[in-house]
């Protein structure tokens, strides 16, 4: 048993989702044409640290690119849309189909893919697996999302091609 794809999802289902970015850590500077979030959390310097460990910590913010940051965020709204979708249609549950970003697109960076996932035990035998096919996944999961995204006052329209893969995951 192998994982397969990713492979263009081949569903004609109509999904369009609408998302604004409600992060209030979330900062889009237009002089510089960025995005400003929040990377991590650390302790400001040894001072702060208590008996218990840290007691207080800061934001550490890095920034991105605007089309960049818009692009993350269409993709994984258009992935759980997708995701969603597919779950309702296969019935299947949350935890055997997901949604999220690959980089296993040939010619494209980053793309939206719809996922299930069969987990195999040391010795190869089954442990869980979901009861719709590969096949049936590609046919269920739609070729296209349309992603209406909102930043600060701006709005940012995309069609975002969607793509299905079957992992297989072994425990060690």
């Amino acid at each position: 048993m192998e994982s397969r794809g990713p492979v263009r999802g081949r569903g004609d289902a109509d999904l369009a989702v609408e998302t604004s970015e409600d992060d209030e850590t979330v900062e889009y500077l237009a002089d510089e044409d960025v995005v400003r979030y929040v990377a991590g959390w650390v302790a400001p310097d040894a001072s702060s640290r208590g008996q218990d460990g840290p007691r207080e910590r800061v934001p550490r913010y890095e920034t991105t690119p605007r089309e960049r940051w818009v692009e993350t965020q269409c993709l994984t709204a258009a992935a759980r849309a997708a995701a969603e979708h597919v779950s309702a249609e296969l019935e299947q549950s949350g935890e055997t189909i997901s949604g999220g970003m690959t980089a296993d697109v040939e010619g494209v960076e980053r793309a939206a893919v719809v996922a299930r996932e069969t987990v195999l035990d040391r010795s190869g035998r089954v442990v869980s697996e979901p009861s719709a096919g590969f096949s049936a996944l590609v046919e269920e999961t739609p070729a296209t999302v349309s992603v209406c995204y909102r930043l600060g006052g701006s709005v940012y329209e995309r069609r975002v091609p969607v793509y299905a893969r079957s992992d297989v995951v072994r425990l060690e």
